[in-house]
């Protein structure tokens, strides 16, 4: 990676050299909703919400510092982290807990519907999905929708292991 702007009304861009680049062109997407998977099972599955809290606040202060450069996204980015070192370090375990299950809810389920508006309601032509379906010779609108069902798949199977706590 070589650097990341991020934008006000949601947008972005990660500049890299080399890399797999169907991985780096899902990423945006699917990356977002990788750890918000990942956040939503660590808080219902362990107890170690406030250092989970206090770690995300560190990592993401990190990735700030050496990848983002846009000023919206490094304010974000700094504030954000060190809002979630601060509530990490003056609330409960449970406050913690009831923050991590918000961040990986709300992490899954924006994923589906910013798929939903980008890629399948429009076609933006320099988007990541038709980047991708242009080296695999497919619709950018049949990389979204599997975009798309993918994440409805990912986050369903998420919600019912932290429901049933398999």
């Amino acid at each position: 990676i070589l650097n990341i702007f991020l934008t006000s009304d949601e947008g972005g861009l990660c500049r890299t050299i080399g890399g797999i680049y169907w991985i780096i062109l899902s990423a945006g997407y699917l990356g977002s909703l990788l750890w918000g998977s990942a956040i939503l099972l660590v808080a219902t599955m362990t107890n170690y919400d406030k250092t989970v809290v206090k770690t995300i606040g560190i990592v993401l202060i990190s990735v700030t510092l050496l990848y983002i450069r846009s000023a919206a996204g490094f304010s974000f980015g700094l504030l954000f982290g060190i809002g979630l070192i601060a509530f990490a370090q003056n609330f409960s375990t449970y406050a913690c807990d009831v923050l991590l299950r918000y961040i990986g809810l709300t992490s899954s389920f924006y994923v589906i519907l910013d798929i939903k508006s980008d890629l399948l309601d429009r076609n933006v032509p320099d988007s990541d999905a038709s980047k991708l379906a242009e080296m695999l010779h497919l619709p950018s609108q049949l990389v979204g929708g599997a975009w798309f069902f993918f994440a409805l798949f990912i986050t369903w199977k998420v919600l019912r292991s932290t429901v049933s706590g398999k």
